[in-house]
């Protein structure tokens, strides 16, 4: 049925709104900046690509969604990218400000080409996660923290100096994990790579300059998900001297060829294969207080 939006007169072809629209707009509105088609056909997989192309030309061309294409300099990614349009402020399903949502709509015209590659494969990692309670009825993502999120900036100055590629909390069961994710690309070698892992190191460090290493509360791992196999086995290199619980890697490949709980993710320190639902290694009870004099 379609949703009439609140500034246009009910029945105008602008305002008549299908859920399919209205579920594309909350995803480009809420909780990703840019989508590529066949990204969007992976979140509607019920919906046939051939509608769903339909559905997209009409919202662009109504304002609600804008499109846009690399520049020359990027021939090699010539894919349309989609993203909120100012239209999109006129519908109240979004549950977002007028103010936010304008703010995303000019984020998005002002990224970066040279920054799309690696936007949309962070894009396939974060649906992959927002996908897979298809397969696991007791998973729940709670929420998904992006790499461009504000929140990012409040917490550098805080203290946090990392801006990773997005923050997963989700639920298996009734366990939660934590997963900061790297959608590696290679970009991060060197001392370069090392400032980040020590970064990482010290805010999961209970006692950041003891010598002996102990985890504080609440845990979390960092997964690397590696473009390449070569890249995670260089990776599982680097990772070495730190704690292997703290580092994950994957390649690519790996991760996208099977669901998401399925043990596939590497340590430095063993050959066996270990899933994201695996318990973490908890720190130990503190000790009971002595009895009082």
């Amino acid at each position: 049925m379609p949703i009439p939006t609140s500034k246009t007169p009910a029945g105008s072809q602008k305002s008549e709104l299908q859920p399919d629209d209205v579920q594309i707009l909350r995803l480009l509105a809420n909780d990703f900046l840019l989508l590529s088609n066949e990204q969007i056909f992976q979140l509607l997989p019920k919906r046939p690509p051939r509608a769903i192309n339909r559905r997209l030309e009409r919202l662009v061309n109504a304002g609600y969604l804008s499109r846009r294409y690399p520049s020359r300099l990027f021939l090699n990614t010539t894919r349309a990218s989609y993203a909120v349009g100012p239209e999109a402020a006129h519908v109240p399903m979004l549950e977002t400000s007028d103010s936010q949502l304008l703010a995303r709509v000019q984020r998005s015209r002002d990224f970066s080409d040279t920054a799309l590659p690696h936007l949309f494969f962070t894009n396939m990692v974060q649906i992959k996660f927002l996908t897979a309670g298809n397969q696991y009825p007791d998973y729940r993502l709670e929420s998904w923290i992006q790499q461009y999120d504000p929140v990012w900036a409040k917490l550098n100055r805080e203290g946090f100096h990392l801006q990773p590629d997005g923050l997963a909390k989700l639920w298996k069961g009734d366990r939660r994990f934590l997963y900061f994710i790297e959608a590696d690309r290679g970009t991060y070698r060197g001392e370069h790579l090392e400032k980040r892992l020590a970064l990482y190191v010290r805010y999961a460090s209970k006692y950041p300059h003891a010598t002996t290493f102990e985890f504080k509360h609440p845990r979390f791992r960092v997964l690397f998900i590696a473009e390449s196999p070569d890249r995670a086995k260089g990776l599982l290199k680097t990772l070495v001297p730190y704690h292997p619980d703290l580092f994950w890697v994957i390649s690519w490949e790996d991760f996208s060829s099977q669901s998401l709980f399925h043990p596939n993710w590497r340590t430095h320190d063993t050959l066996g294969l270990h899933a994201l639902d695996e318990a973490c290694q908890l720190p130990p009870d503190p000790p009971e207080p002595p009895p009082p004099p």
